[in-house]
């Protein structure tokens, strides 16, 4: 491997008692292995650009750092990266085909998050999200369906449940309280970065608690109307938890009834139109599709409720800022969130998007795509903020934020 090259990856820093490390991960989900380096080691890292040798690297780190790095030392992190699947490569390539094969193979889409963030035993499940209802921070427990004004659409976080618990019970309350949805139409978030601005798939979910089936007949319409194979890089939802974590919630407040069927889309980002100064509606692709979206909810003889599974700020060193999370920041991140979610309540998406845009993104907003696509489609009139909460890290190296918005 004369000049590896890394394949894009994600890499954050940790305190690992008391010593910095940087955590190297795949967004993507195609390995689910980790791999912590020192920050010395990361620098070797980052020259892997498929151009370098290792006696290129060798005399890079000696003009800058006046210090000889031994070839076999580079060439053990570089095998462990390898063994890793961090590198592009043939390995990689195998790996990444075989992963598509089985997905493709398999009846439904598997869940990925459970025994991890939420538990995999149907009993304990329903007590954990029992208990995010009865917490402080919750909404306490439903009194059931009344007779007023079906959801049209919301928006709900999509960060863990021990974080972002009692949200989502916020969000789920007013769920159980309203007219009964025949449909959800989910717009997670694709992290993995999909190459185009939205990913549908045919396949079922399973949950611990069941199967959630996916609307087969929408998707057949929307497609009939764009005239477009919109499942094509499907396979990126195999470790995507957008879509995931709103289906427990969902299923739990419908029970002992059938969960409804629910139309599973991730929304990849709008970079383009950041970078330019546009609004997503002004590229021709994304424009079609809102106008195709908005004419298939229309016309679908079911009740529709459009969910954005979105978190809003993601701040601090371990998504690429300088400075430590400290209080007075969470304050000033406070104030553009609920500014910006002023926005989202007039229901004006390209307002939405200019807000984001004003600094560039600045907080980077990771439920961006998923919320400008709900206010390009809702015909709702009236939006209630349910919940907004911060959830920092104790070590001050990030912070995430969300909220719970209904909309009628």
């Amino acid at each position: 491997m004369s000049q590896p090259k890394l394949r894009p990856i994600e890499a954050f820093p940790v305190d690992d008692r008391g010593q910095r490390r940087i955590v190297i991960r795949d967004p993507r989900h195609l390995t689910d292995r980790i791999l912590a380096v020192s920050p010395e080691a990361f620098l070797i890292v980052a020259m892997l650009d498929g151009e370098n040798s290792v006696r290129d690297i060798q005399a890079e780190i000696l003009k800058r750092f006046q210090v000889m790095i031994p070839s076999e030392a580079i060439e053990g992190l570089v095998q462990t990266l390898d063994e890793h699947l961090f590198l592009e490569n043939e390995r990689f390539e195998a790996h990444c085909r075989q992963l598509v094969q089985e997905f493709r193979d398999a009846p439904v889409r598997r869940p990925c998050c459970a025994g991890g963030a939420y538990s995999e035993d149907p009993q304990e499940l329903r007590k954990e999200i029992q208990a995010y209802f009865k917490t402080e921070e919750g909404p306490g427990l439903s009194d059931g369906p009344s007779a007023g004004k079906p959801l049209k659409a919301l928006i709900a976080p999509h960060i863990d449940y021990q974080r972002g618990g009692p949200c989502y019970a916020h969000v789920y309350k007013k769920v159980s309280e309203a007219p009964p949805i025949d449909v959800f139409l989910i717009l997670g978030t694709g992290h993995a970065g999909p190459r185009g601005h939205y990913v549908f798939t045919r396949k079922n979910f399973e949950t611990p608690l069941g199967i959630v089936e996916t609307d087969q007949d929408f998707i057949n319409r929307l497609e009939a109307r764009l005239g477009a194979d919109l499942c094509e890089e499907e396979f990126i939802h195999k470790g995507e938890h957008s879509i995931e974590l709103q289906l427990v919630f969902l299923q739990l407040t419908y029970e002992p009834r059938p969960c409804p069927k629910i139309v599973p889309i991730l929304c990849g980002g709008f970079h383009e139109a950041m970078s330019e100064g546009k609004v997503p509606s002004e590229i021709p692709e994304v424009r079609r599709f809102l106008q195709a979206l908005r004419e298939t909810i229309a016309e679908s003889p079911l009740r529709v409720c459009v969910l954005a599974s979105a978190d809003l700020s993601h701040v601090g060193p371990r998504f690429g800022d300088e400075d430590q999370v400290t209080e007075n920041f969470l304050e000033w991140v406070q104030r553009e969130d609920l500014e910006m979610i002023e926005v989202v309540r007039s229901l004006q998406a390209d307002e939405f998007f200019r807000q984001v845009q004003k600094d560039n993104d600045r907080r980077r907003v990771c439920g961006l795509a998923s919320i400008y696509t709900l206010l390009s489609v809702t015909d709702a009139r009236e939006v209630e903020l349910l919940k907004y909460a911060q959830a920092p890290d104790p070590s001050g190296l990030q912070a995430v934020t969300f909220c719970g918005v209904a909309f009628r």
